[in-house]
């Protein structure tokens, strides 16, 4: 579970970035599916994906068009913002569950 940023949301949640997608929000007990590509990859509650293989998360790339570009199986590079570190973290690319 992400949610989309944009300069509403950074202020509401005091992100220290306007764009990306923001792993896990006040709604979701537990953004990280258990087994899931996300899990694998390292992506942790409160993690922010700023950029999918090089090209910026943002309102006109946001993540779930970016990972339209890739198949299933595909690996790709993300761009993490954890606790003001960044981080490169190597995910493969599942199948979206249907009840997602």
């Amino acid at each position: 579970v992400y949610r989309e940023i944009d300069a509403q949301v950074a202020e509401e949640e005091s992100l220290p970035v306007t764009s990306g997608a923001w792993i896990g929000d006040a709604d979701a007990a537990d953004p990280i599916v258990d087994g899931s590509p996300a899990d694998e990859a390292g992506l942790q509650p409160g993690d922010i994906i700023t950029a999918v293989d090089g090209l910026q998360v943002d309102r006109s790339n946001p993540l779930d068009l970016q990972v339209l570009r890739f198949a299933p199986g595909d690996e790709v590079t993300l761009d993490v913002l954890r606790d003001g570190e960044n981080l490169e973290l190597q995910a493969t690319l599942g199948t979206r569950p249907a009840d997602l």
